[in-house]
């Protein structure tokens, strides 16, 4: 479950694909070098109990490839505050201690994803979505976003993508680098009662690296 591929911007047999392992029990990559004709596969370290981490479950792993194969991993464990991101500079076949997220957010957040710079190989941007909650029922939440320009050793304070109006949350937020340089994120939003109502779909754009929108 929870599978995605990411393809290498500057060398398009160069493949790294994630999944959802043993119900939830930790994530995985596996990346290829030959246009996925074979595979070898690597844990994702600190992300959940089974590779060092805190949590019993992890879910949403989600990467990115960018300039000299330097790549990005983000995941959501379950018992930590905001999410975590994992780096790799050697293309996938080892990754760095993760480096949380928005880790003032409790357990609010949801969905999270990278987009590594395909020019700047320390800089890659992150957005998710951040609920609010009455007991076990979401009420609303707004996207976010940040980004690193240091490998993912440090992450930019979070900032507010798009907050809906009461009683709609934001969903399944997403983000592309357009050839100007600017940020398109692309999300979705939806009433929160119920969950599954038909969901709208927006686009807003940042020139500025992401702090507006």
């Amino acid at each position: 479950t929870d599978t995605m591929i990411a393809a290498d911007p500057h060398q398009p047999r160069h493949l790294i694909a994630t999944w959802d392992q043993d119900d939830h029990k930790s994530n995985v990559t596996a990346t290829s070098r030959n246009g996925g004709k074979t595979w070898r596969i690597s844990t994702i370290p600190g992300i959940s109990k089974c590779t060092g981490g805190v949590s019993d479950e992890v879910v949403d792993p989600w990467v990115s490839i960018g300039q000299k194969g330097v790549s990005y991993f983000s995941s959501l464990p379950l018992s930590v505050s905001g999410f975590l991101v994992n780096s790799s500079f050697n293309g996938g076949s080892s990754w760095s201690a993760p480096t949380p997220a928005d880790p003032a957010a409790g357990l609010t957040v949801d969905l999270p994803s990278v987009l590594a710079d395909p020019s700047r190989s320390d800089v890659a941007y992150f957005t998710w979505s951040r609920f609010t909650f009455s007991g076990p029922a979401i009420t609303g939440g707004d996207a976010r976003f940040s980004s690193t320009t240091d490998g993912a050793r440090t992450l930019s304070p979070p900032v507010v993508i798009h907050s809906p109006p009461a009683g709609q949350a934001a969903f399944e937020s997403r983000l592309a680098l357009m050839s100007d340089g600017s940020l398109l994120a692309i999300l979705g939003e939806a009433d929160v009662d119920p969950l599954t109502a038909p969901m709208a779909t927006f686009a807003t754009r940042s020139t500025d690296g992401g702090q507006n929108w």
